[in-house]
């Protein structure tokens, strides 16, 4: 993922350098990820944000909320990290992205650079 500049509501982020995708379940090029069978997943994802800056992200699993987080400027200058985990039981082709909120607004940068990483992983227990 590049860094997002005022990304907007509702806005998929799409995590393009993939290290591991066995199964080809995640799509780098929509931010989707597709269950390739029945099963309980874990989904943890990091979001960074530039200096004074604030987002709100949602995991969603089939275009529902099923987890969120706020990455907030609390007016101290530096950069803000937060990560999110969600546990859930999926069945074959649900689908699971990360968006920012659909109807709050953003402020500000998403960082994703070599030393400060955005980022999305999931797995099935």
């Amino acid at each position: 993922m590049k860094d997002e500049l005022q990304p907007g509501k509702n806005h998929i982020l799409v995590f393009d350098d993939v290290k591991t995708n066995v199964g080809l379940a995640y799509n780098k090029h929509n931010g989707m990820f597709t269950a390739p069978v029945n099963g309980v997943y874990v989904f943890i994802w990091t979001v960074v944000c530039g200096r004074h800056n604030f987002n709100f992200s949602q995991l969603v699993i089939n275009y529902n909320s099923f987890g969120a987080i706020l990455t907030d400027r609390d007016g101290i200058d530096d950069i803000h990290t937060v990560t999110g985990s969600v546990v859930a039981e999926l069945t074959q082709g649900d689908v699971v992205y990360i968006r920012t909120h659909p109807t709050d607004s953003i402020d500000g940068i998403i960082i994703s650079q070599d030393d400060m990483h955005t980022s999305f992983n999931g797995w099935k227990l």
